[in-house]
């Protein structure tokens, strides 16, 4: 059998423990466009069999693939196994830098749609290529939000008090869902819902009652471009995101595939909380 490694959390991304270094720690963002995309081509070309290669990846993104390929295991498993370097026949953590398809623009975008080359081939397990099966599916109207905590770069966190105000003007109204690690004691704090599993946030911003998503820069971001079936509302005060250009780990235009709005912010002013609370109750 050979692995195909395509996420590993030697180091498991949490707060004190999150260094961003991609052959330690696979950031989401990068597995959401690159990896995971790369894998879908090759499966979608006949390249892939399940009975001589096995998918490897963090466990709770397991379920990126699960739903159309049998052989997958996780990153704690495969550690386990011990398996020979020989029987690994790609590893995109380690040589994210020459495997990636989003790393050549030529070879990765439409330069007449700026649209992801193979989007027409592709789209249908990009976008709803999820095992979903056991996750939350909330059947009154709620919203969904990101809140980053991660001491990695940490300028791109946003001060709680922003999300405090658009949570006290909406939670009234709608159930509150909010992804993100370290976010248990925000939640808790304000009876609302913390969402610990990937698989129940893919869930929840495709699901029809979600008004819509309010999320930072992030990989849970980029992963909504991909596959977001509500409005989107970015706040992206550090610059970390560049939605209307071609790089895809910025979240840029060739891995726009969700289906509905996408707005963006790019400070954390009052008057910012204020737009994203009339715009969420408009939705009502």
């Amino acid at each position: 059998m050979k692995y195909l490694i395509l996420g590993k959390n030697v180091n498991k991304g949490v707060q004190g423990d999150d260094s961003g270094l991609l052959k330690e720690y696979f950031e989401l963002g990068w597995e959401v466009v690159g990896s995971r995309i790369d894998l879908i081509c090759l499966y979608n070309e006949g390249c892939l069999n399940e009975n001589e290669i096995t998918l490897v990846t963090i466990d709770d993104r397991m379920f990126f693939y699960t739903k159309y390929y049998n052989s997958v295991i996780s990153y704690d498993e495969f550690v386990k196994l011990n398996v020979p370097q020989e029987d690994i026949c790609g590893d995109w953590p380690t040589r994210h830098e020459s495997y990636f398809g989003f790393a050549n623009f030529r070879a990765f975008i439409n330069p007449k749609t700026l649209e992801y080359v193979r989007k027409d081939k592709d789209f249908d397990l990009i976008f709803n290529g999820f095992d979903l099966d056991g996750a939350i599916q909330p059947e009154e109207p709620f919203v969904t939000m990101c809140i980053r905590k991660r001491d990695w770069c940490s300028d791109r966190n946003s001060d709680v008090s922003f999300y405090q105000k658009i949570v006290d003007g909406i939670k009234n109204k709608f159930p509150i869902y909010v992804a993100g690690k370290g976010n248990e004691e925000f939640c808790e704090m304000n009876g609302i819902n913390y969402v610990p599993r990937l698989k129940d946030y893919v869930s929840l911003i495709k699901n029809k009652n979600c008004r819509c998503l309010v999320t930072q820069s992030t990989g849970l971001a980029v992963l909504a471009l991909t596959c977001a079936e509500t409005d989107i509302h970015l706040v992206d005060h550090a610059g970390a995101s560049d939605i209307n250009g071609l790089n895809a780990i910025s979240g840029g235009k060739p891995i726009h595939f969700f289906s509905k709005g996408l707005t963006p912010y790019y400070n954390l002013e009052d008057s910012t909380a204020k737009c994203i609370i009339e715009r969420v109750l408009e939705q009502s």
